[in-house]
């Protein structure tokens, strides 16, 4: 995979509606996760969100390291997450969840304001999703497609014009610097080998302070 989200133990990134809703005050998120299980790849035409923390980009997913300006800082890297897997698939890309490698000890925060920050991801992220998936992406190369993704999402109202010209000044950036992009690829051909053998996991049970919630 050309992007590989590593998970986080102790107090992870979520959202801000989970920690107003099942941690209580005073309480500290403690979270384990299985360091056996298996990593997760996702195929063409499945989103999933991930973050700009614990995330391994490889040489020809480079391209896709922009950050919009004009949304909130809690949203630029999940809304850069659903643009970016759009385009991968195109390269024959893909983004995996891996086996946790760090411990966050979070620092405060205030999640009302995290909430208020977060609210387009709450209202306009399935309207983002819907789109990316049924895009037509237009002939030409990864800086093309680049280009015009960031201009749809301008004329929908996802961002603003800043970030569509901050995509121009990106990719002019990569040129630039001699970045050698990946090349478009048939999806059939990119995705034929994508599935390997069948593997059954069966979730172990680990010691975990889980935000207000009890044992059954």
């Amino acid at each position: 995979p050309l992007v590989q989200q590593g998970l986080a133990n102790g107090d992870p990134d979520i959202d801000a509606v989970y920690r107003l809703t099942r941690k209580r005050s005073g309480n500290k998120i403690d979270l384990t996760f299985d360091t056996e299980a298996p990593g997760v790849t996702l195929p063409p035409g499945i989103l999933a969100p991930f973050n700009a923390q614990n995330t391994l980009f490889h040489y020809d997913s480079f391209w896709g390291l922009m950050l919009s300006v004009t949304t909130t800082f809690r949203v630029t890297d999940i809304w850069r997450s659903y643009w970016m897997q759009r385009i991968l698939w195109d390269i024959g890309g893909t983004l995996s969840f891996q086996i946790p490698s760090v411990y966050q000890d979070r620092n405060e925060h205030n999640y009302f304001y995290d909430f208020v920050e977060e609210f387009r991801l709450y209202n306009n992220t399935a309207g983002l999703t819907k789109f990316l998936i049924e895009w037509d992406a237009p002939r030409g190369d990864i800086y093309v497609r680049m280009q015009a993704v960031a201009d749809e999402l301008y004329q929908r109202g996802y961002w603003l014009k800043g970030d569509a010209d901050l995509m121009k000044a990106w990719i002019d950036d990569l040129k630039a610097i001699g970045y050698v992009p990946p090349r478009i690829v048939p999806r059939a051909d990119a995705f034929s080998n994508l599935f390997g053998k069948k593997v059954e996991y069966i979730p172990r049970s680990l010691p975990t302070t889980f935000a207000d919630t009890r044992s059954v």
